[in-house]
């Protein structure tokens, strides 16, 4: 009889429990048995993790590696040992077994955390180049599958980090190349695309890029907008970039497209540059009325100091922004 003082964790006691109804007679493969909502495997995993959460690590990874190592493989557990690997400072081990995790499970949620964490222990090294033909390899073993946009989208952040534009522009368009459907990445990946056009100050490959951001958007007729995180930032951005190359009513024309955008964090900057560009028309009466609009109707924009400031210049009466 056990101890009655002796104090099981649930887990332990749900694990144990499964252990002994197992090893029973008649419960051989054909009767295997898991506790309520576990499977064998999370219950074994249940058991590691406990382990691991106790500070035995060295069980812990042995354990996941058991698990890692069944037939089917259980990813959930591959990961955990490369983490735990990680953390222990042993990181050659870890780096090798990333790389076989990844390839066995490229559609495993957790595959891209674990090429991030692979790609960082490079940067944490100080060992950049490396870590780009660790990924470069990577990357040949994955095309195709799930997980090859994080491949590339971290093979690009070591680019980056080593201060090789061309490397990280290279790597990125061929994620924008996947097109917006393609990758869950290519918003982030054509944003960054539009960021190094900018720096260099090629400006009509900035435009193609904005352009193509702002083409993207689809609306959904039963749920909302499918708009990239970055729309409205390229609306306001390509309307600048036109104003500034004097195609007033096409930048005109995206700035509208932002005012009228009425969920937008921007649409206030967009309000701002249309009057903008009516005052370089001469069509100071627009003007002024959509810089009225910024002062009667978005309080406490980020843009109503600016706005109030052009309706003194414009000479805007009474009513209008900043009277």
């Amino acid at each position: 009889m056990a101890n009655p003082g002796a104090r099981w964790s649930p887990i332990v006691a749900i694990v144990a429990a499964a252990a002994l109804i197992a090893a029973s007679p008649g419960c051989g493969p054909a009767g295997a048995y898991a506790p309520p909502g576990f499977t064998l495997e999370e219950a074994a995993w249940e058991e590691h993790h406990a382990a691991e959460r106790a500070g035995d690590l060295e069980a812990a990874v042995a354990g996941y590696r058991a698990l890692c190592g069944a037939e089917p493989g259980y990813a959930r557990a591959c990961y955990d040992r490369v983490r735990a690997l990680f953390e222990m400072g042993r990181t050659i081990e870890a780096r090798a077994e990333t790389m076989e995790l990844v390839v066995a499970h490229p559609s495993h949620a957790l595959s891209p955390t674990a090429v991030t964490r692979l790609a960082a222990s490079y940067e944490e090294g100080a060992d950049p180049v490396a870590g780009i033909a660790a990924l470069e390899g990577l990357e040949a073993r994955v095309r195709g599958e799930d997980v090859w946009d994080s491949t590339m989208y971290e093979l690009a952040r070591l680019h980056r980090g080593r201060g090789d534009d061309a490397g990280e522009e290279e790597a990125l368009a061929r994620i924008v190349a996947e097109g917006r459907w393609g990758s869950q990445l290519w918003d982030d990946a054509i944003w960054r695309s539009v960021e190094l056009a900018s720096s260099r100050g090629e400006r009509e490959k900035e435009r193609r890029l904005l352009e193509k951001i702002v083409a993207s958007q689809e609306e959904s007729r039963l749920i909302a907008s499918y708009n990239s995180k970055y729309h409205d930032d390229a609306l306001l951005r390509l309307g600048r970039l036109l104003l500034e190359d004097g195609r007033l009513e096409e930048a005109h024309g995206a700035f509208d497209k932002l005012m009228a955008w009425k969920a937008s964090r921007l649409r206030d900057d967009g309000t701002y540059w249309a009057a903008v560009v009516r005052l370089r028309q001469g069509r100071a009466a627009d003007a002024c009325a959509l810089l009225h609009e910024i002062s009667s109707k978005m309080g406490g924009s980020n843009s109503a100091d600016a706005a109030a400031e052009l309706a003194r210049e414009a000479g805007c009466g009474r009513g209008a922004a900043g009277q």
